[in-house]
């Protein structure tokens, strides 16, 4: 990215989905927040996303409006925080809506730091996942994710927590 007076100009701008991997530490993007982030083939992430340092996304995974910590690993077929079409509306259809992307991605998704998502796992938009969290694979993640917790199925729910209470306030 280069600066042009106050508007920032992108030089050999991403294309979306990713035809090879691309790492922080040799390609610019607006959404890297850090060195060694990785993110693998066929992924899509929105430019209004922020992906923290050291950070592993896999193949064919679509990251929308989302915040995602530092030593974070997401595995293939992921997605975070598809749009939502509005249920109380008269038309689900998203051509009657006047911003259409405003609409279907409100409510951002915040993942926390060391965080691990399994494989095809689909988390709803303005769900938070905390800090040490781990979801299993092939989960629907429809409410917040409490720190260390362990949580699975569809809708997850939880299975156990990683660490002892005292141990996590330690961590």
């Amino acid at each position: 990215i280069v600066k042009l007076g106050a508007d920032p100009v992108v030089k050999n701008p991403l294309l979306m989905p990713l035809s090879s991997p691309i790492s922080s530490n040799n390609t610019s993007a607006l959404f890297l927040s850090g060195e060694n982030i990785q993110i693998m083939n066929g992924t899509i992430v929105s430019p209004d996303s922020s992906i923290g340092a050291n950070t592993y996304i896999g193949f064919n995974c679509h990251v929308t409006r989302a915040n995602i910590g530092s030593f974070v690993s997401i595995a293939d077929g992921v997605f975070i925080g598809p749009g939502e079409h509005s249920l109380s509306e008269i038309s689900t259809s998203s051509i009657f809506y006047d911003e259409p992307y405003s609409v279907l991605t409100e409510g951002e998704c915040n993942i926390g730091d060391d965080v691990w998502i399994g494989a095809g796992c689909i988390i709803r938009r303005g769900i938070t996942i905390g800090f040490g969290a781990v979801i299993g694979a092939n989960s629907f993640v429809n409410s917040d994710v409490p720190p260390f917790a362990v949580m699975a199925g569809t809708p997850a729910k939880l299975i156990k927590f990683r660490f002892e209470k005292d141990f996590q306030e330690k961590i």
